[in-house]
């Protein structure tokens, strides 16, 4: 970070920063954390929110199996306001960029 993003915290007027642990992922098929790491990134949300809120993803893709984009479902119960944050449409649901899915091969498109 201080190499980075906070490199002349000082002239950038920067006067705190808030910095989370994240939990690290274990290599099993159940794991998802960092696939909702990355989605907490994408809709800057915590990642206890994204916990919380989020309920699935479908790859999308043309029907001669090509993929097009990750549609990420949002529960019903997130609040207004972090709907806002992350442009969810009015079905709760998110287009995302194929690389969101970490280490998951797209592969044919079924």
């Amino acid at each position: 970070l201080w190499s980075g993003i906070l490199r002349n915290w000082k002239d950038k007027g920067i006067t705190s920063a808030e910095l989370s642990v994240l939990p690290r992922s274990h290599n099993h098929p159940d794991d998802n954390t960092d696939l909702l790491i990355a989605i907490a990134g994408e809709v800057h949300w915590t990642l206890e929110e994204v916990e919380q809120y989020f309920v699935d993803y479908d790859l999308v893709g043309s029907d001669d199996g090509h993929p097009y984009y990750y549609l990420a479902t949002f529960s019903d119960e997130t609040p207004d306001e972090l709907k806002r944050i992350a442009g969810l449409n009015s079905s709760n649901q998110l287009h995302m960029g194929l690389n969101i899915v970490p280490d998951e091969d797209q592969g044919e498109f079924e």
